[in-house]
């Protein structure tokens, strides 16, 4: 680990000679194990890390020096050596903020193993599917920790080492203690580099499913340069940590880390007193402290005219501080110099830019009239760019989509902190990565510009952003209007679908100071008055008042989760009409064919799945109509077209297509079709191809991708019996118009149907209970059979252009049955819709109209 002309009594990220390896690019000898070993040696009887416990007689305190901590971590390297852990080894640590906490970390960097932090989840379902998404080898945990391995079994069954930090217990294996009774390993630390993995940690679930971040020895070593930079952080520092990862942060740094006795899960469940009282005792003048903890801790100290001595510098990250707050905050601090400090970042890459209170001050005329939220400049070496914001994965580097100042786009983040992957979400790491001929950008999924001075400026998340005519609203350029009313704590802007269009409602949530004090009728029209009064905002026609707390992220009690407050808007607004267009008709082997037809210029066929019509396209439709010639169809047997009692069957469905497109003159037509309409389209382009432009196929339904997925029982049950069938349909035709088995089967094509317009379920609900429809499905299920040739298709170059796409949450067409089929069938593309499920073009219709755009173009 020697580095030649490195004082090895210096941690060696902090000599300028590594670092500035490291901003080149080079992949250098390092370990963060080491590092620490360099600080314990120059400082080794400096207090290290300082536990808290609250009891009713009062604090107690546990100290550990550096010295302490190091020969700690060594036995429990040298423990975990003879168990078995090895090199690369996932380790999962559910411990809780405890003098071990450090020591457990700093062991598996010795041994090379992987330490996996992992926060309580939006939900148990999503934190256990987590864990078993890692597939940990090893677990160090507190007991009730293991006991969860009884319960879980199937989560926890990659786990072949237990560990228990406290009591023994019977199925947690060796104990820290009996560790430390081991000779000490001393500096032996197992030989990585800077691009080596060094820990897993997962992000919150606040913007979708948590991920697994991968971080490298570099990463771990850039986070603490950058605080050293930008706090001053550093030996003498002692520094309160409210969140567990910024202990490891400060400690790497060579400050004394001080952990109060609280839930970092729960941090507005923090006792301010119990704070307080520890920052007195233990005299820390940096803190890391989540927003819940900074809100109650002010309010706490004001109510009764108390200081909060010693601090200078308190650092949060999550979410924006109202100026307000930063106010009230000086004015309980005793320093007369300190201040907040507000890190931009995120887990994929922290330590972007930083800001503080009176920085956010200085520009509040900015920040109240909705010009966004401000970020500071940039870390000095991180280099952040902003490009014109587009959806789906960009494979490579390109300077012309930067955009120039002031101009609103996605904020791209390159340098050391930026992580190389999420573990096990290729999809998710495609997306989110950009390669460089010198790395790696990070997609920070934020919208954002620059100001002529460099500054950066936060417009709110992306997929927040909602679509209205001629633009874009963004949170942070709407919400600090209505955040300026005094009876306003803070409020949250959604946009939810309008039928037969890609553009949403926005809606404006209000969360008051004082809900039950509130008149609510008098707030939403000051509110409204508001909205009307100012350009930016006159589009949002509706406000709502939320009388419970808006719900949050778990890590930092401050991200709003937006999607659940879209659900509350979808139950509260009123309804949006309907805006189809009028249907005409064809005629089919003596049968009507309604089809709905808009646009000029290259025509686009819609074909949509069994049990469904022309609506599910509708916000494509509607799209596309500005610049194609749209036709949206009725399949025979749904919707507006007849239902005759025939047999239904893949090459009937085929001669539709064909005569649709000779009957409309759509050729050389592009289409775009899911499930049922996928196979109608693909088989016709097979038969036809100087007849198709391009195909763009959904959840392509087949012989065997139906394997595993909500169909499987019902396509084995009726396939090849067309006589039980038609025995079986009046039975089934009686529970459909009843109402029976609606909610499942219409629920069960959404990864997440309370998202969806209630308008659009009624009209779900209305398909499903008309009288032909048990027969129309049940006789195409019998004839599934036909659809079988397509699972040997291999696609050939020569035919029109082919890009399949699947909802990753599928559970009618599971999505491994797409990629096995892709393997055969080898289309151009295979896009990944993520959080969608088998109506994904109605779960995430920007997101679809987007790609679709980009592949046509």
């Amino acid at each position: 680990m020697a580095v030649a002309g490195v004082d090895p009594a210096v941690g060696v990220a902090h000599t300028d000679q590594i670092w500035q390896a490291l901003l080149s690019g080079q992949n250098i000898p390092l370990n963060l194990a080491d590092e620490f070993a360099a600080i314990a040696a120059a400082q080794p009887d400096t207090p290290a890390v300082i536990t808290t416990k609250h009891g009713k007689s009062g604090h107690s305190y546990e100290t550990l020096t550096f010295r302490q901590v190091q020969d700690r971590a060594s036995r429990y390297a040298t423990g975990m050596r003879q168990y078995g852990i090895q090199r690369g080894a996932t380790a999962l640590v559910l411990v809780k903020p405890m003098p071990d906490f450090v020591p457990v970390f700093l062991a598996l960097f010795k041994v090379g193993a992987l330490p996996v932090a992992l926060d309580r989840g939006p939900s148990r379902k999503q934190t256990l599917k987590s864990i078993e998404q890692i597939a940990p080898k090893v677990l160090v945990g507190i007991p009730v920790a293991h006991a969860l391995r009884v319960f879980y079994p199937r989560t926890f069954r990659s786990v072949t080492h237990p560990v228990t930090a406290g009591r023994s217990v019977v199925i947690g294996g060796p104990t820290l203690e009996s560790w430390r009774k081991l000779p000490s390993s001393g500096a032996d630390v197992g030989a990585t580099r800077a691009e080596d993995e060094m820990a897993i940690i997962f992000t919150t679930g606040s913007t979708g499913p948590p991920k697994g971040v991968v971080y490298q020895q570099k990463n771990g070593a850039a986070i603490v340069k950058i605080m050293q930079e930008a706090l001053g952080v550093g030996p003498g520092e002692v520094c309160l940590a409210c969140y567990p990862a910024f202990a490891m942060h400060f400690i790497g740094a060579g400050a004394t880390v001080v952990m109060p006795d609280m839930d970092p899960r729960f941090p507005a469940q923090a006792d301010p007193k119990c704070i307080l009282d520890v920052i007195r005792d233990q005299k820390p003048t940096t803190a890391f402290m989540q927003i819940p903890v900074i809100r109650n801790l002010q309010k706490y100290c004001a109510d009764r005219g108390e200081k909060i001595p010693h601090l200078k510098k308190i650092l949060t990250t999550g979410a924006s501080i109202p100026t307000d707050m930063v106010r009230a905050m000086h004015r309980v601090l005793e320093e007369p110099d300190a201040d907040l400090h507000i890190m931009y970042g995120a887990t994929e890459a922290l330590c972007v830019a930083f800001a503080t209170g009176r920085d956010l001050i200085a520009r509040e005329t900015a920040l109240q009239e909705g010009r966004g939220t401000y970020l500071g400049r940039p870390s000095e070496s991180v280099t952040v760019k902003i490009i014109r914001i587009q959806d789906g994965p960009i494979e490579q580097w390109d300077e012309s989509q930067v955009v120039a100042p002031g101009e609103i786009g996605e904020v791209c983040v390159f340098g050391p902190v930026v992580t190389p992957e999420y573990r096990n979400r290729l999809d998710a790491t495609l997306k989110a990565k950009i390669h460089d001929a010198t790395g790696l950008w990070h997609r920070m999924g934020d919208a954002g510009y620059f100001d002529p001075h460099g500054g950066l400026w936060y417009c709110g998340r992306i997929t927040h952003r909602v679509p209205i005519q001629g633009g874009f609203l963004y949170p942070d350029l709407t919400e600090p209007l209505f955040n300026r009313h005094p009876s306003v704590r803070r409020s949250a802007l959604v946009g939810i679908p309008v039928a037969g269009s890609r553009l949403k409602r926005p809606i404006m949530i209000v969360e008051p100071n004082n809900p039950a004090e509130e008149d609510c009728d008098t707030l939403r029209a000051g509110l409204q008055s508001i909205a009307n009064s100012v350009s930016a905002t006159r589009a949002i026609e509706t406000v709502l008042i939320h009388k419970e707390p808006f719900p949050v992220d778990i890590r930092h009690n401050a991200k709003i989760l937006r999607e659940q407050l879209v659900s509350f808007a979808v139950q509260h607004a009123p309804p949006v009409s309907d805006t189809s267009s009028a249907a005409h008709f064809l005629t089919f082997k003596g049968h009507r064919v309604a089809y709905f037809e808009k646009g000029h210029g290259e025509a686009i066929l819609f074909l949509h799945n069994a049990g469904n019509d022309h609506r599910i396209w509708e916000y494509q439709f509607e799209h596309f109509a500005n610049t194609h010639r749209v036709i949206a169809v009725d399949s025979l047997g749904y919707g507006q077209s007849d239902s005759p009692a025939i047999e239904y069957s893949l090459p009937l469905y085929s001669e539709m297509v064909a005569a649709i497109v000779e009957s409309l003159h759509l050729a050389p037509v592009t289409i775009i079709a899911t499930c049922t309409g996928a196979a109608m389209a693909l088989s016709y382009a097979l038969a036809h191809p100087d007849q198709v432009r391009q195909l763009f196929l959904f959840h392509l339904a087949t012989g065997k991708t139906v394997s595993g997925g909500n169909l499987e029982r019902t396509t084995k049950m009726f396939n090849g019996r067309s006589g039980f069938a038609r025995m079986f349909t009046p039975w089934l035709g009686s529970v459909m118009q009843r109402g029976g088995l609606h909610k499942a089967m219409i629920n069960g094509q959404y990864a997440n149907p309370s998202k969806e317009t209630p308008e659009f379920l009624k009209h779900m609900h209305s398909l499903y209970g008309r009288e032909a429809e048990a027969s129309s499905l049940l006789r195409l299920f019998s004839n599934w059979s036909s659809f079988a040739p397509l699972d040997d298709l291999r696609y050939h170059p020569e035919l029109p252009p082919l890009h399949m796409f699947w909802g990753a949450k599928n559970e009618v067409l599971k999505i491994e049955r797409g990629r096995e089929l892709c393997q055969t069938l080898s289309p151009a593309t295979f896009n990944v819709i993520d959080d969608a499920g088998h109506l994904a073009m109605r779960e995430k219709p920007d997101e679809v109209i987007q790609r679709i755009e980009q592949l046509l173009n």
